[in-house]
C-alpha cells in the first residue's frame, strides 16, 4: 500500500470542496451512526477477543458515547459552523470582520488499544464534523477491533475521504513522515513525543492526548465509605487501562487505615469471588503489558489482591501500601489494576510535590474543604480536577477533554472536537471609504495620528 498515494487521492477529493458543505458532513456522520448501531453485536464481541471486556461496560465506555457525540454534532453542526462575527475598531471602519471556520484538510489519527472504539472514533467523528478527510491508524495490539474498524469503514467510506489503516510501528513511522494538516495523537507520553518530533519537521499542528500519574488524593474530611467505592471502580474499569484511571493514592494518614480497609470491601463488592473466569472483569491486553505490570509489584508491600494468571492475561485490583517515590511503580504511569498507596499530612507540602513532577492528565480529591479544593483550582496544573469521584469529568459533553504539560495538549470531545480539528480564519471586509492619514507622505500628520490613537483608546 503506497500511503503516499492514499495522501494525495484525498487532498484531491478535498480540493473539490465537498466536505465543505454542511449538509454533506451531516449524511456522512449517519451514516457513521448507522454503521456502528449495525455492527453493534460485533464490536462487543471485538472487544470481549481483545479485552474480555463485559458487554455492559463495552456499551458505556465505547458506543453509547460514540452515539451521543455523533447526535450531538447532527443537531448542533449548523451552528458551529456559522461565522463567528467580531466587533470592527474605528481605525478600520466602515467594514466588518468575522472569524470563519475552516477544515485544515488532511487529518492522521493515531488511536490507542485501550478503548479502541471510542478513542479512535470520537476524534473522527470531530474531523469528520469540521470538513476534513481522515487516514485513522488504529492500534496493532487489539488486533479484533482494528480488523473491524478497517472492514466495516472500507465497506462504507471511500478511501479518498477516509481510509483505516492498521499495522504496527512501522506503518506508524511512514505516516508520519506524510505532510498531513493535522496530526491527533492518543497514546503513551514516550511515544508522544515521537510524534510531535516527527510532526515539527513539516510545521504540522498537533493535538496529543498522553496520559501520566494521575493523583487521588483523600482527605482527613472525606466520605470514606464513598470515597472508596469511587475509587475502586476508577481503578479497575478496563482493568486500569485507562488514561484517566487514578494512578496512585495520597492519603491523610489519619484515614489512612480506614480508607485501605474500605476499598477491600469495594473491591469485593465489585467483584466477589474475582478470578480469571470472572465476566465482569477485563483483561490485560496482552503478555507483554502483562509482564511489565508484575515486574512493578513489590510483593512485601501488597496489602490486598495480587491475583494472577499469566496464559489469562488475568491481574486483579491489586493494594500496594507504604509506597514511596522511589519504588520502580511511581516512576511512570501505571496503566493497569496495581493502587500504590502514599501518605501526607500536611496539604500544603503534599501540594508543593506533586507541583515539582509532571502534569497529570486528570487529578482527583476527596475532601469537603473549599479553601484546599480552591487551593488545587488555582495552584496544581491538571488536564482537569474532578472532587469526589473518579473518571466521571470525562462523561460531561460541557467538559472539554485534554492534557497539558507532560499530558499533551490540544483538547477534543463534542464542540472542543470542532474547535480543535477546524481553523479559525480572520476575515476583514472593508468598504471603498477612504482615509488618507495612514498614508505617506507623513508630513504634519505625527500628531495627528497621536491623537487619534489616544481617541480610539479611551
Amino acid at each position: 500500500m503506497n500511503y503516499k498515494d492514499i495522501l494525495q487521492n484525498q487532498q484531491k477529493f478535498f480540493a473539490t470542496a465537498t466536505t465543505l458543505d454542511i449538509g454533506y458532513r451531516i449524511k456522512q456522520l449517519k451514516k457513521l451512526r448507522q454503521l456502528i448501531i449495525k455492527n453493534e453485536s460485533r464490536i462487543f464481541k471485538a472487544l470481549k477477543q481483545d479485552l474480555k471486556r463485559a458487554k455492559t461496560e463495552s456499551y458505556g465506555s465505547e458506543i453509547a458515547p460514540l452515539i451521543n457525540e455523533i447526535d450531538f454534532f447532527i443537531k448542533k453542526l449548523p451552528q458551529l459552523a456559522k461565522e463567528k462575527k467580531v466587533r470592527t475598531p474605528l481605525i478600520v471602519s466602515p467594514a466588518k470582520a468575522f472569524q470563519k471556520p475552516v477544515p485544515y484538510g488532511q487529518v492522521l489519527i493515531i488511536s490507542p488499544w485501550n478503548f479502541p472504539f471510542d478513542l479512535s472514533l470520537t476524534p473522527l467523528i470531530g474531523a469528520i464534523a469540521s470538513g476534513n478527510t481522515v487516514i485513522l491508524k488504529p492500534s496493532e495490539y487489539s488486533t479484533a477491533s482494528s480488523a473491524l474498524i478497517e472492514e466495516m469503514f472500507s465497506n462504507t467510506f471511500a478511501n479518498d475521504y477516509i481510509t483505516i489503516i492498521n499495522g504496527g510501528v512501522d506503518v506508524t513511522t511512514e505516516l508520519l513522515k506524510l505532510d498531513f494538516n493535522y496530526i491527533f495523537f492518543i497514546g503513551s507520553t514516550r511515544v508522544g513525543k515521537i510524534v510531535l518530533k516527527a510532526a515539527s519537521e513539516n510545521l504540522i499542528p498537533t493535538s496529543l492526548e498522553l496520559g501520566g500519574k494521575s493523583p487521588c488524593i483523600v482527605d482527613k474530611d472525606a466520605n470514606i465509605e464513598v470515597s472508596a467505592k469511587r475509587i475502586a471502580w476508577g481503578k479497575s474499569l478496563n482493568s486500569g487501562q485507562a488514561c484517566v484511571s487514578p494512578d496512585y493514592l495520597m492519603v491523610h494518614t489519619s484515614v489512612h487505615d480506614k480508607l485501605i480497609e474500605e476499598l477491600k470491601k469495594a473491591f469485593d463488592s465489585l467483584y466477589p469471588n474475582l478470578s480469571e473466569k470472572t465476566k465482569d472483569y477485563s483483561s490485560l491486553i496482552n503478555e507483554h503489558h502483562f509482564d511489565r505490570l508484575n515486574s512493578l509489584i513489590d510483593e512485601d508491600k501488597v496489602v490486598y489482591g495480587n491475583l494472577k494468571s499469566k496464559e489469562h492475561l488475568f491481574m486483579s485490583p491489586t493494594i500496594i501500601d507504604n509506597a514511596s517515590w522511589d519504588d520502580e511503580i511511581m516512576q511512570d504511569e501505571i496503566f493497569g489494576p496495581l493502587l500504590p498507596v502514599l501518605t501526607f499530612d500536611n496539604f500544603s507540602e503534599m501540594i508543593n510535590d506533586l507541583k515539582s513532577r509532571p502534569k497529570p492528565l486528570a487529578s482527583y480529591y476527596f475532601g469537603h474543604n473549599k479553601e484546599k479544593q480552591n487551593k488545587l483550582i488555582d495552584e496544581f496544573l491538571t488536564g482537569a480536577i474532578c472532587f469526589n469521584d473518579t473518571i466521571s469529568h470525562t462523561m460531561n459533553r460541557y467538559l472539554p477533554f485534554g492534557g497539558v504539560g507532560d499530558s499533551g495538549h490540544g483538547k477534543y470531545r463534542f464542540k472542543a472536537s470542532f474547535e480543535t480539528f477546524s481553523f479559525y480564519k480572520s476575515v476583514q471586509k472593508r468598504s471603498l471609504m477612504e482615509f488618507s492619514l495612514r498614508y505617506p507622505p507623513y508630513k504634519k500628520k505625527y500628531q495627528l495620528i497621536r491623537r487619534f490613537f489616544r481617541f480610539l483608546s479611551k
